[in-house]
């Protein structure tokens, strides 16, 4: 079974804002001027892929200096980070059977 998308959402670019902003250019291909533009609208989804990849875009970007969440696409919660468990609130779907903020 495939796992579903999970978007990372920058809530802050922090004081380290050109270093954020060449990891952004990195992960996405875009231009430097264009993922300048993205990041003036925080908070911002600026990556959706499956789970593990959109962790790692996550760590990326935390490691420049940005604040960043993950977000299920299934459930529209707040995913899991390594470690953590997931937020016990109700899933949007009813069952949520492939969402991997469930599976942790």
């Amino acid at each position: 079974m495939e796992d579903t998308e999970a978007d990372v959402v920058v809530t802050s670019v922090g004081e380290r804002r050109i270093e954020v902003v060449r990891a952004l250019t990195r992960l996405t291909a875009l231009s430097l001027w264009r993922s300048g533009r993205v990041l003036a609208h925080v908070p911002m989804t600026v990556f959706r892929h499956q789970l593990e990849p959109a962790r790692r875009a996550a760590d990326r970007l935390r490691e420049a200096g940005a604040a960043v969440e993950l977000w299920c696409v299934e459930c529209d919660r707040r995913g899991p980070e390594r470690g953590e468990s997931l937020d016990p609130g109700p899933c949007a779907l009813n069952p949520c059977l492939t969402c991997p903020a469930s599976r942790g």
